[in-house]
Order: structure tokens, then C-alpha cells, then sequence
């Protein structure tokens, strides 16, 4: 069911897996799958509610990036004969972490019944599709962390609430108590969690290992589009009104949310803190990275590597699809090809890519913007340069390495 069985190994125990994952979020193991698993002769995992009713999961995730042509390849997909989209399709569940798992299940039970009538003979695909998934900062990948959350909110209140001015006797200032206490305290609960359960804190307790623990044994197939990060951050800057609204809609305002952005992750990894660290959890880390703007989100949107080996920790290397942005914008056609091999699905005829080529808009955040500044390009090459060389490693292809070597073109093909 979902494609083929993973591999057991140390870091694939379904128990531990299970038991960690029901104590970081009881509610999505408990709305889930039940125990006896999957129906065996379906694409998707899907299994029978006691009334009989089919109920199924998505059997493909396209799970990023953001500003890499995601949200148009995903309308060419939906036209596909094989791909079945539903209520949740797009609703970055497991990103957010005020999603249930009962929605979750009960979003696609118009998907799950056009599979039950048409039986065992269905060859049609669930598919789940939010940018969100792939890069589970702390604002993605909450699901993992409640034990933070629920701790450092009441923590805040109290600070709040007896802080004083700096100075005055048994008293500390709201960032100093904060500071010694409340982040502290949050993360103290946090990392329990793992310990108690024999887990890694920094590379197992996030949302690839939910995702796995939801869906057993089997493997959803999975779909990651990368485009040069430095091209996908500037989209990303004009894309939303929040940055050029602080910073202005030009290339001085660019260059200037850059050196922000870029010093304040600089300064995260030279306080003692691992660049995996800074990755993963960095408004958790203190009062100082918190108090960044959006915390280096879309900086860290570009660190692939740090996520992708996440992904590849828990699921086999044959359940994740990567594709070059430039390739897809490219030579569509080739890339969805691509794409709807490794969902299992039949290739478009001309006929139906005739039909599915226009789907979806064309987004171009970028298009019309003044040309980056070389000192910007520099700046953020210099910063993704080895997470690109990371990249390459993990997935043995070297055609990342090209986003390397040439900064004053990384905004080309802007979009």
C-alpha cells in the first residue's frame, strides 16, 4: 500500500517510531490509521471504518519548495485521468500545527470513495500537495514541538505580567527573564520528549518522523521541486508584501533585507549554536532569535540539504522525486514526465498535455523587479554555497553545484 515497504533499520523501528510520535502528538496517532494497517490491494494506504466505509491517505506528496512553479505543476497534475485531489489537497497540514488528523482523513473522503467504487482495479492517486512540508523550521513543523509551545506561552505570561524595569530588586526585565527563564523551560520540556523515547532531539523530533509513524510501512511517493535558493529567495521578497512593505520594492531594499536576513543567521551560528541547529529550530533557541524578522523563514527555505535529510531518514531514497525549478520551467513536458513516473501514473498523451499544458498560473513575482545588486547575489551565494555542495552529496547529482558559480546570474529567469 503507498508504494513499496520501507526498509527497516535503527532509525526505523515502527514501534519506537510509534510510541515517540504518539507522545509529540496524540491526536494524529490517534485519529489515524488503526493498527491492524493498510488494505493490501490498494495504490494508496487506505483502510476499512468500521461502517465499511473506505478511508485512504494520499498515496504522493508534492511537498515543495515555495517559488519553484509548484502551485502550476500541481494544476497540471490535477488533469491528469490518475490523480485524484481532494478538500485537504492544499491545506499544509502537516506543516500547521492547529490541523487535525480527523480533518485531515476526513478531507479526502470524496477521493477515498471514488477509489472504493471503482475497487481493487483503482490505479488512481491521492495526492497531497503544500509547499510548506519540505522545510520544517519551527513555524513548519510545530506538530513536533507542542511540548515548546505549551510551555514557553504560559512562561510569557507570567514575564509579562510581573516585569519591571531593569534595576529593580527581585525583579528581571521581560527580554532577561525570558531569556533565563522561559526559553529555558521550553526547551528543557521539549528535549524530554526525545529522551524519554531514545530519540535524537535535533534530527528525529520533527515531521518527517510523524509523517512515518503515520504511515507505517508504507511510502508515500514524494515530489520535491529545488530551484536555485538565491533566485527563490528573491521571488519569495517580492512575492510577499511583508518584506519590500519594511524594506521597499528595489534592489537597495532587497540588498538590505539580505544583510537582516543574512547577519542575523550569521550571528545564530557564531553564538555556539550548529548551522543545523540555527535550521531547525531557531526561533526556539532564545529571545535574540526570536526577536528576528519572520526569523530568517525564507532564508532557511533555501537550506535543502538540512531538510531533505530529514526526509531521507525515514523514508527510502526511491520514495523522493527531486526536480531542478529550472528544469521544469524549461521543458515542462520532460519534468512532468518525470513527475508522473515515479507517481506511478501514465504519461500524458499529446492529446491530454494539450489539455493540462496551460493549467495553473504562471506566477512571476520577480519578473518586473530591478536586476539584484552583485553584492546581494555574493552575499547570499557565499551563505548557500554549502548547502548546495550538502545538496549534491545527499543526492550524488552535481547539478547543484552549478548554482554555485555564477552569483550576478542566480536571479535569472526570475518569476
Amino acid at each position: 500500500a503507498g508504494g513499496p515497504a520501507a526498509t527497516p533499520g535503527p532509525e526505523m523501528d515502527e514501534g519506537v517510531l510509534r510510541r515517540f510520535a504518539e507522545a509529540l502528538d496524540p491526536e494524529l496517532m490517534s485519529n489515524g490509521p488503526p493498527d491492524s494497517g493498510f488494505e493490501p490491494a490498494f495504490r494508496n494506504p487506505c483502510w476499512k471504518a468500521p461502517s465499511g466505509t473506505l478511508r485512504c491517505l494520499p498515496g504522493g506528496y508534492v511537498m515543495g519548495a515555495f517559488h519553484a512553479g509548484v502551485t502550476s505543476l500541481a494544476a497540471k497534475l490535477s488533469r491528469h485521468k490518475q490523480v485524484l485531489l481532494d478538500h485537504m489537497s492544499h491545506a499544509q497540514f502537516w506543516a500547521e500545527d492547529g490541523k487535525k488528523m480527523r480533518d485531515f482523513v476526513d478531507g479526502f473522503s470524496a477521493a477515498s470513495a471514488s477509489i472504493q467504487a471503482e475497487g481493487h482495479r483503482s490505479s488512481k492517486i491521492i495526492l497531497e500537495v503544500s509547499q510548506s512540508t519540505l522545510t520544517y523550521y519551527p513555524a513548519a513543523g510545530g506538530k513536533a514541538h507542542r511540548r515548546f509551545a505549551a510551555t514557553i506561552s504560559p512562561c510569557y505570561r507570567n514575564c509579562s505580567d510581573n516585569a519591571v524595569h531593569v534595576g529593580a530588586e527581585g525583579h528581571m526585565d521581560m527580554d532577561e527573564c525570558m531569556g533565563k527563564r522561559c526559553f529555558p523551560e521550553a526547551q528543557a520540556a521539549d528535549r524530554t520528549v526525545a529522551a524519554q523515547h531514545g530519540m535524537d532531539y535535533l534530527s528525529q523530533q520533527n515531521v518527517p518522523t510523524l509523517m512515518r509513524a503515520v504511515y507505517r510501512d508504507a511510502n508515500p511517493r514524494l515530489v520535491a521541486v529545488l530551484r536555485n535558493p538565491v533566485a527563490r529567495l528573491h521571488s519569495a521578497y517580492y512575492g510577499y508584501p511583508h518584506y519590500h512593505g519594511k524594506h521597499g520594492r528595489h534592489a537597495i531594499g532587497f540588498l538590505a533585507y539580505v544583510k537582516e536576513q543574512v547577519s542575523a543567521f550569521r550571528e545564530c551560528e557564531s553564538s555556539g549554536h550548529t548551522t543545523d541547529e540555527c535550521a531547525l529550530l531557531f526561533e526556539m533557541l532564545g529571545p535574540v532569535q526570536e526577536k528576528v524578522y519572520y526569523h530568517c523563514d525564507q532564508l532557511m527555505r533555501g537550506m535543502y540539504a538540512v531538510y531533505l535529510e530529514g526526509w531521507l531518514r525515514v523514508f527510502p531514497r526511491e520514495a523522493l522525486h527531486v526536480v531542478l525549478a529550472e528544469d521544469l520551467f524549461a521543458d515542462t513536458r520532460a519534468a512532468v514526465a518525470g513527475i508522473t513516473s515515479h507517481l506511478g501514473l501514465t504519461a500524458f498523451t499529446d492529446d491530454e498535455w494539450e489539455a493540462a499544458r496551460f493549467a495553473g498560473p504562471a506566477n512571476s513575482y520577480a519578473g518586473d523587479a530591478e536586476p539584484m545588486l552583485p553584492e546581494a547575489a555574493e552575499l547570499l551565494t557565499r551563505l548557500y554555497a554549502p548547502h548546495n555542495e550538502r545538496l549534491a552529496r545527499l543526492l550524488s547529482d552535481k547539478r547543484f553545484l552549478r548554482w554555485n558559480e555564477h552569483p550576478a546570474e542566480a536571479a535569472a529567469h526570475q518569476r
